[in-house]
């Protein structure tokens, strides 16, 4: 039995030794991902991230360097620097507002505020041989001139676009891609805001229907969501009719959460712009604030939402308080309170632009304009992963060092006496109050 009990203690420590299995504290620092300065080679704003199938971190931008076109970096093989997909600058020309998106057929997508056909959106993809980019359903396919957007994957495999719609007052409009993949659609109707639409954000629920929340100028400046109705027709108002939030919101960033409520955070102007967290409540009447109060330290800009692998929300945002630098924090495991990931006002300067994604490594990224390294686009990843690795390949072979740590359990064993026990902590959590590691 002890023999047994030694070759578990062995493989357990290999397993920790390659970190698998091994966790880090709470404070656990960030790193810069890729070894070159930045993800961009010059001056980059609107920065989005998002994972491709590969595993690998994508960052679209404008690339201010290259004439305010968008151009879109992956991290390399290595992992240690940053390489362009598809030609950099590939939009006719200046790309705005820029929101990157993975198609269901692994491709990255990018929609952006085409400056060279009327300002209208036009959405591109990286072609099949990765050689460039091609448009998909035609140039600045919205009727008039927008600014805020979103693009999402609906469940139907059609790219999905909102937008402040130039062409109805800049109220909110969706379209999407025709079934023959040749032009773009209205969803809905056109327009179905009460008033100019900001600071748009995109999600779609479990059920298939499109959400969009944003900052509503015919309700205040308040906070609105609306979803497609069950029949396809109209929009809807969520929770609330005429805006939901205490006062003027920005920076909205809508996403369902494990549960399938849709989740909100947004900077409050009657919290002195702090950042929050609602979703909406069991019965669909209002929306319930998320973690007891607001959670940044100051005026909370350029704010992202995304759910870990543990289930939890984390935003991720500038924060004034320090120095406009960017922080994460996570709603804590009880659901009562906010906690920092990784230290406030990680980045080395201030920053903007934040976006958060989570990798396939469990670790959360966050991608923005680094002020402190001439605005360049860069990629900060936390040196904890906070849930699953995805560990879908092949079982680790034994190695010699495996094998010698298996000789010292079972000369240890020999030697520990029939009586002796020990407990086994792994993963980075305690059984019984003791720390990670073999106790005889």
């Amino acid at each position: 039995m002890r023999w047994v009990l030694m070759c578990c203690l062995g493989w357990t420590l290999h397993l920790s030794a390659s970190g698998l299995v091994q966790a880090q504290p709470l404070s656990a620092p960030w790193e810069q991902v890729g070894t070159s300065p930045g993800a961009s080679t010059g001056e980059a704003s609107y920065t989005s991230l998002a994972f491709g199938t590969d595993g690998k971190p994508y960052v679209a931008y404008t690339d201010v360097s290259n004439g305010s076109k968008a151009t879109v970096a992956r991290l390399n093989a290595q992992g240690s620097g940053w390489e362009v997909v598809g030609g950099a600058g590939f939009s006719d020309g200046a790309a705005y507002r820029i929101s990157l998106a993975l198609g269901p057929d692994g491709k990255p997508y990018v929609a952006y505020t085409d400056a060279v056909n009327g300002n209208g959106v036009t959405v591109m993809r990286l072609n099949a041989m990765e050689t460039g980019w091609e448009v998909v359903g035609g140039v600045g396919f919205s009727d008039g001139p927008t600014s805020y957007k979103a693009l999402a994957f609906g469940p139907d495999g059609r790219p999905y676009v909102a937008f402040q719609d130039g062409s109805h007052a800049s109220k909110a409009s969706v379209m999407r891609l025709n079934v023959g993949g040749t032009d773009w659609e209205i969803v809905g109707t056109a327009g179905f805001s009460t008033g100019q639409a900001d600071h748009l954000s995109l999600a779609f629920s479990a059920a298939g229907k499109p959400y969009v929340a944003y900052q509503d100028h015919g309700h205040g400046n308040k906070a609105t969501v609306m979803r497609l109705d069950g029949v396809g027709a109209a929009w809807e108002e969520v929770g609330a009719i005429g805006g939901f939030s205490a006062g003027l919101a920005e920076f909205l960033s809508l996403v369902f959460g494990p549960d399938g409520k849709p989740y909100l955070a947004y900077q409050d102007d009657t919290q002195d712009d702090k950042a929050l967290l609602v979703r909406l409540n069991a019965a669909e009447t209002g929306w319930e604030l998320v973690g007891g109060n607001v959670f940044s330290a100051g005026e909370a800009d350029h704010i992202s939402l995304a759910f870990g692998p543990d289930s939890k929300p984390y935003v991720a945002y500038t924060d004034e308080s320090y120095g406009d630098k960017a922080t994460v924090m996570r709603l804590n495991a009880a659901g009562t309170a906010w906690e920092t990931v990784g230290g406030m006002g990680f980045s080395a300067g201030a920053a903007d632009y934040t976006s958060l994604a989570f990798g396939p490594d469990g670790k959360p990224y966050v991608a923005f304009r680094d002020n402190s390294r001439g605005n360049m686009a860069a990629v900060m990843r936390w040196t904890r992963a906070v849930g699953p690795v995805n560990t879908s390949g092949p079982a680790p072979v034994p190695t010699l060092s495996h094998w010698a740590l298996l000789l010292m359990g079972l000369i240890l064993a020999a030697s520990a006496g029939a009586a002796r026990r020990f407990l086994i902590a792994t993963n980075g959590r305690k059984r019984n109050s003791l720390k990670s590691g073999a106790y005889f």
